[in-house]
């Protein structure tokens, strides 16, 4: 009867040690290591703006938000990516938003994965790796560093507030082109002189480009305002009406 309990007690712990979950493996940012049975590499980029200037789109993270990028280079596709804080995965940001800032993969045949998040500025995030075993690599994010090489001056965000409930181009311009300087003398509408200051509201960036220049949604009367500016003053106003 002993020797049946303990052949039993021991086929129970060869059960239970069968069971137990591997380990993760911790990696390093951009460094190549062996997980499961391929060679891979983790890298991410954390940015408060995304500029794809070949399609002349930008996206701009909310106060207190970071894009991050996060990149995997595989030899096959048989894993899972996630990033978590704590216990809780992340959702990726959808692709028709994602697709100009990451990586242009074909998703049909590349091993790779590139997916973008907005998270937190002072969040904690890892990115974990899970095999479709039992498998797992994890990279801690640590302190998310903007990266970003193009940024929003103080002044233009100041001037699209002025539109947050309503306001007219030309009668905010005012407090943000050189002493001296008449609005109406740096502004065209559809390429021709501005005559008119209809209200508008709901002003957001949707690229920023190469020279500077912030061209602008409305939600009301405009459809684009393109905002150049020369230090801190406006220098040029540029808007289309359909």
């Amino acid at each position: 009867m002993r020797l049946i309990m303990l052949s039993i007690a021991a086929a129970g712990g060869l059960l239970l040690g069968s069971c137990s979950a591997t380990p993760p493996v911790s990696i390093k940012k951009a460094t190549e290591f062996q997980f499961d049975d391929q060679k891979m590499t983790v890298d991410f980029k954390a940015s408060s703006v995304l500029v794809n200037e070949e399609e002349q789109q930008t996206l701009i993270a909310p106060e207190g938000k970071i894009y991050v990028v996060v990149d995997v280079k595989g030899e096959n596709s048989n894993y899972f990516l996630s990033v978590k804080e704590g216990d809780k995965e992340i959702e990726a940001v959808d692709f028709l938003v994602a697709g100009p800032f990451v990586r242009d993969l074909d998703l049909t045949s590349s091993p790779d994965k590139s997916d973008l998040y907005l998270l937190d500025v002072n969040g904690k995030y890892t990115i974990e790796i899970k095999s479709f075993g039992d498998a797992s690599a994890t990279l801690e994010m640590g302190a998310l560093k903007d990266e970003a090489t193009v940024k929003v001056s103080d002044r233009m965000k100041a001037f699209l507030n002025e539109f947050t409930e309503g306001g007219r181009i030309l009668e905010a311009a005012k407090k943000y082109v050189k002493e001296g300087v008449n609005p109406y003398d740096i502004t065209t509408e559809n390429g021709e002189p501005m005559l008119g200051d209809p209200a508008t509201q709901g002003l957001a960036i949707t690229n920023i480009k190469a020279d500077g220049t912030y061209v602008c949604s409305a939600e009301l009367w405009y459809d684009t305002v393109e905002v150049t500016w020369d230090g801190d003053n406006i220098s040029k106003i540029v808007v289309t009406v359909k």
